[in-house]
């Protein structure tokens, strides 16, 4: 039986490390309203950053839930010094 990965998707994904520059991507908003699914696994499980797009201005970004939490500490580290 071939090896699955835990979210159904029928194949393991590389993980990367921590020192890994994570991949950016730019995607109309129309493809993540098409393909929910598949740009949160990129998300989640690749690590890459997802700039979002309507009529070609980007409007929002999806990234890694560890990538926020560590912008939101930083952020509030930063906060307490000022």
């Amino acid at each position: 039986m071939p090896d699955s990965h835990p979210t159904g998707t029928g194949a393991w994904y590389i993980i990367h490390s921590m020192t890994d520059t994570p991949k950016t991507i730019t995607i109309p908003a129309t493809e993540l309203n098409l393909r929910a699914g598949g740009v949160l696994r990129r998300v989640s499980v690749d690590h890459q950053h997802i700039i979002i797009e309507r009529n070609g201005y980007p409007i929002a970004v999806m990234i890694p839930i560890h990538d926020y939490e560590t912008y939101d500490k930083n952020r509030t580290i930063s906060n307490q010094k000022s």
